[in-house]
């Protein structure tokens, strides 16, 4: 007799959710160095980012509502954290393993996580507690841009939907885009999100002006096209997941 897998929330079908962890210092930084991943999300001026810059994005992280690193877990991966390798002597036990310099940009941890990108579930900046009745959360999210293209984008947003209107009881959910980042407007769309606006000449980069697109999602909205307890909400899903555009 087969025994059926604990539920695991922490998981989807290929990745693992981490909490932001001092070892993952070395792989924000070369996510910082990503001129293609940090330009299309983040719309801050692409400047050389230091290894302190890569403590201060760790630490915000861990003040968002919800603040992942995306990871791809090993074959034997049990445990949401991530141990020591025994050849990593020079730290203490349970410590992570070290990224070797001459690495890839984007580093291994060990044999059973390998981080490929972040994602973040925030509010409002100001007055938190008093905007909280509110139920509303925008997702923030970057994978690494040797990731890309395999659908990982599209299974941790799907992840942070569940987390957010299922587990978090929020009423909506935003995400946005700038609108040369075309591909990513196409599926957030296919994913459910509806277009709400565009804010004209919002963001400055490679020589003009672009637009910000504005998306969401309702909890009403997903719970018909995800949530559905039984076949029909499973099908739904597995039918989003095998159709999303590549991200």
């Amino acid at each position: 007799m087969t025994t059926p897998t604990p539920y695991n929330g922490w998981r989807s079908k290929r990745l693992i959710f981490l909490a932001p962890e001092p070892y993952h210092e070395d792989f924000l930084h070369a996510m910082s160095q990503d001129w293609t991943s940090f330009t299309n999300a983040a719309p801050m001026l692409p400047t050389p980012n230091g290894t302190d810059g890569a403590k201060d994005f760790r630490t915000w992280l861990q003040k968002a509502m919800l603040g992942v690193v995306i990871c791809l877990p090993g074959e034997d991966a049990a445990s949401e954290a991530a141990p020591a390798e025994p050849s990593a002597p020079e730290l203490p036990p349970g410590g992570p393993a070290v990224r070797n310099p001459a690495a890839s940009a984007v580093p291994t941890l060990n044999a059973k996580h390998t981080p490929i990108g972040t994602l973040t579930l925030t509010g409002s900046p100001e007055n938190m507690s008093r905007m909280s009745r509110h139920r509303r959360v925008d997702i923030g999210i970057n994978v690494s841009s040797a990731y890309q293209g395999q659908g990982y984008g599209s299974e941790a947003i799907l992840w942070s939907l569940e987390f957010a209107f299922k587990h978090a009881g929020m009423h909506r959910v935003g995400i946005g885009a700038m609108s040369y980042n075309t591909g990513a407007v196409r599926l957030y769309e296919r994913l459910g999100f509806k277009p709400e606006g565009r804010i004209r000449d919002f963001f400055w980069h490679d020589g003009e002006f672009w637009d910000a697109v504005e998306l969401g999602m309702l909890e009403g909205e997903w719970w018909e096209r995800y949530g559905g307890r039984g076949k029909r909400g499973v099908m739904a899903k597995e039918d989003a997941e095998g159709g999303a555009e590549k991200s």
